[in-house]
């Protein structure tokens, strides 16, 4: 008894990322913007986003399966509606695939670049209430120091 070989003419086309998942994690690394609440509470963890994309490769009906909060459930949200997956032809049928993708915050991921400014702060003369600069008297700044990604 001869096996029959399958051809791929009788299997769905299935819409895929352009360049493959290492490609959808490198799209989602490079857009990441870490949110700025939870960069402040020191949050790290991973958010579960599951999603449907159509025929025409565009993400549709996106939520959170598991989210951490603190702003990372919307940025991950963001990013998912954000990608754009390749169009497929299925002879005339229309086909949407549900797909779950895991997005991971870390601090560590951040940008260790840093921009500043300063500011330099009055200096008053206690006798006369007037500002005055004078070259005894050390002169006071304030920095500001914002971390930001690449």
């Amino acid at each position: 008894m001869a096996k029959k070989q399958r051809s791929d003419k009788h299997f769905p086309e299935l819409p895929e990322y352009p360049g493959g998942k290492q490609a959808f994690l490198d799209f989602i690394r490079e857009n990441m913007h870490y949110p700025e609440e939870a960069f402040k509470q020191h949050i790290e963890g991973d958010v579960l986003v599951k999603f449907q994309v159509n025929e025409n490769g565009d993400v549709i009906d996106a939520g959170v399966q598991k989210g951490i909060g603190y702003g990372c459930d919307e940025e991950a949200i963001r990013l998912v509606k954000m990608a754009r997956f390749g169009k497929t032809h299925n002879r005339g049928f229309k086909l949407s695939v549900r797909k779950k993708v895991k997005i991971r915050f870390r601090l560590k991921n951040i940008s260790g670049k840093l921009s500043y400014s300063y500011t330099p702060k009055a200096v008053t003369d206690q006798n006369d209430k007037q500002t005055t600069e004078k070259a005894d008297k050390p002169q006071v700044y304030e920095y500001t120091v914002t971390m930001s990604k690449k």
